[in-house]
C-alpha cells in the first residue's frame, strides 16, 4: 500500500497533490479572491486518478453539504481580512468552513481541497469527531520554506524555523510549507478538529493523534486513516534505551509534554496511539474518553476499561515489548 500522507526532510516536488501550473498569476496589489459556491465543486472538480476514486466520491458528497449562511459570511469575511496581508503571487479559495490560500493557482488549491482536505475531514469524522468546524479555519499552503517563514512572521510574528507547519489555535489558522510533504497538513488539520470536538483533550493525545496521521493512508474503503511507523521510532527507541522516556502514567497525567524532551514525548504519544490503533482500540478509547472526561480527565480509567486490563503497568510492559519488535 502506498502512503498518501508523509513528511520529508528537504525540499522536493510533492507527489500526487503537489503539481504546479505553468500559467503565471496576473500581477496585482492583492491576491485573487475566488468566492465561488462550494456546490460548484461537483461540476468543476479536477479529475483524480483511478486509485483515488473512493476519495473522489467522498469529496462530492462533502461538497454538496448545506453550509449555514452565518458560516458562509464568517468565512467570506475571514478571506477578505486575509487578502489584506497577502501579496499578488497568492490566491484565496473559499470553501467554508475552510479559507484556503497560498502561492498557488486557485486550481491547485482546489486540488489540495479535493484530494487531501475533504477526504481527511471525512475520515476524521468517521473515526473520532462529531461535526465539521463551525467557525472558519484558514489553511495557508506555501511552495517553499522562504515564503512559509515570511508569512509565519508577517501573520503571527513567529519564527517557524525547524517546523514544516503549525496550527494557531487562537486564530484557527494553519500554515504549512507543503513542499516537504502532505503529512504536516494532515497533522495540523487533526488539531483543528480536536480543538472543537474535545477542548480539554490532554496534550499527549492531541499530539499523539495528530502525529499518527502525519504518516498515514486511507483504508481500502477510503473512509478511515491508518497510521504507519515513521521517523519518530528511532527517537522513541533511543529514549527507552537511555532511560529518558517517562512512564505511561506520567505521560497521560501531565498537562504538557516536557519541553526539554519534547521529541521523545511526541514519539511516545504517537506510538502509543499506533499501538492502540493496531489493537483496534484507538477509536473506542478516544470516544469513551470524550464521554468520561469530567470524571476521568487523564484518560487512565478509560484506558483500563477499553483494554480490559486492571494494571497500567501491564499495558506499559506490553507496549514496550511491541516497540522493541518494530523495525526502524
Amino acid at each position: 500500500m502506498s502512503r498518501l500522507f508523509w513528511i520529508t526532510f528537504g525540499l522536493i516536488v510533492l507527489g500526487g497533490a503537489g503539481w504546479k501550473l505553468a500559467n503565471s498569476i496576473a500581477a496585482s496589489t492583492l491576491p485573487a479572491l475566488i468566492f465561488s459556491d462550494p456546490n460548484e465543486i461537483a461540476q468543476n472538480k479536477i479529475d483524480l486518478s483511478a486509485n483515488q476514486q473512493n476519495r473522489n466520491d467522498i469529496s462530492e458528497l462533502s461538497a454538496t453539504e448545506n453550509i449555514s449562511p452565518e458560516l458562509k459570511r464568517a468565512s467570506t469575511e475571514t478571506a477578505r481580512q486575509l487578502s489584506r496581508n497577502m501579496t499578488a503571487e497568492c490566491q484565496i479559495l473559499l470553501r467554508p468552513p475552510y479559507v484556503i490560500a497560498g502561492d498557488f493557482h486557485a486550481k491547485e488549491l482546489q486540488r489540495y481541497y479535493n484530494e487531501i482536505i475533504l477526504p481527511v475531514e471525512q475520515a476524521l469524522l468517521a473515526s473520532y469527531f462529531r461535526e465539521r468546524p463551525t467557525e472558519p479555519v484558514t489553511i495557508l499552503l506555501f511552495s517553499n520554506d522562504t515564503r512559509y517563514q515570511q508569512y509565519a512572521q508577517k501573520l503571527d510574528n513567529r519564527w517557524a524555523t525547524g517546523y514544516y507547519g503549525y496550527y494557531n489555535r487562537t486564530k484557527r489558522r494553519i500554515l504549512i510549507n507543503i513542499s516537504t510533504g502532505s503529512g504536516t497538513l494532515v497533522h495540523e488539520l487533526t488539531h483543528s478538529f480536536t480543538q472543537k470536538d474535545f477542548p480539554t483533550l490532554p496534550e499527549w493525545l492531541d499530539e499523539g493523534l495528530a502525529s499518527l496521521h502525519e504518516e498515514s493512508d486511507f483504508n481500502k474503503a477510503g473512509t478511515r486513516l491508518v497510521g504507519f511507523s515513521n521517523w519518530r521510532l528511532p527517537l522513541l527507541k533511543n529514549g527507552i534505551q537511555q532511560k529518558k522516556i517517562q512512564s505511561l502514567r506520567s505521560l497521560m497525567t501531565s498537562q504538557k509534554l516536557r519541553s526539554n524532551k519534547q521529541e521523545i514525548d511526541y514519539a511516545h504519544a504517537r506510538y502509543f496511539c499506533l499501538f492502540l490503533q493496531q489493537k483496534n482500540l484507538l477509536v473506542p478509547f478516544y470516544r469513551e474518553f470524550r464521554r468520561n472526561q469530567m470524571g476521568d480527565p487523564s484518560g487512565l480509567k478509560t484506558l483500563l476499561k477499553v483494554t480490559g486490563n486492571e494494571s497500567l503497568d501491564d499495558i506499559e510492559a506490553e507496549f514496550f515489548t511491541w516497540v522493541t519488535q518494530l523495525k526502524n
